[in-house]
């Protein structure tokens, strides 16, 4: 790798972490003051509670980064792209798991933590969206592991610049307009 290449990626990943510094400096505020206690707890909770999901990772992605910039590195494509197919198959399998399961936790979500203050339904949609976001999530982790793979840090952290920015831009004009956790998810 060149040595433009190596402090083109250094000053994105650099971007990319003061971006989300920046951002979430700006939005944590408007988040909590917005939704109130009880609702910013209950959020938290979901977001703890779906961010266990990750487990079911298994440390493919670091396979997918470790085997991908090998077998490029060496020439072998065709390797690579079994690799890339496989995770993709993979993580496929875990995201279907991953909508199953938080459909029936979303389910007994509201009863198992004796959440009085919103419905069933509400809370249960909330829930679903969230896990079809990290089932997504999953999907595309394969995408973003191959970047790695490639070493091409600076369109990794174009993509997620952008979408930090548009996400909680979206995010705070929804709460400014009275949305609750729905907007959230």
């Amino acid at each position: 790798m060149n040595k433009k290449k190596i402090i083109t990626n250094i000053f994105s990943n650099w971007a990319n972490f003061i971006t989300l510094i920046v951002v979430s400096f700006f939005v944590s505020p408007i988040l909590v003051h917005r939704l109130g206690n009880e609702n910013y707890g209950i959020w938290v909770l979901i977001v703890s509670l779906t961010g266990y999901f990750t487990v079911l990772d298994f440390g493919v992605n670091s396979a997918i980064v470790r085997f991908i910039s090998m077998y490029v590195a060496n020439n072998e494509t065709r390797k690579a792209r079994e690799i890339y197919n496989t995770s993709f198959v993979f993580f496929s399998a875990v995201s279907i798991l991953v909508l199953l399961v938080a459909s029936v936790f979303a389910y007994f979500f509201r009863d198992l933590f004796g959440i009085a203050a919103l419905k069933q339904s509400y809370l249960y949609i909330v829930f679903m969206i969230v896990g079809i976001d990290l089932s997504f999530g999953f999907l595309c982790s394969v995408f973003l592991g191959t970047l790695r793979g490639l070493q091409e840090f600076l369109k990794l952290n174009m993509i997620s610049i952008s979408t930090l920015l548009l996400k909680n831009a979206i995010l705070v004009l929804f709460l400014l307009r009275g949305y609750q956790l729905l907007a959230l998810a």
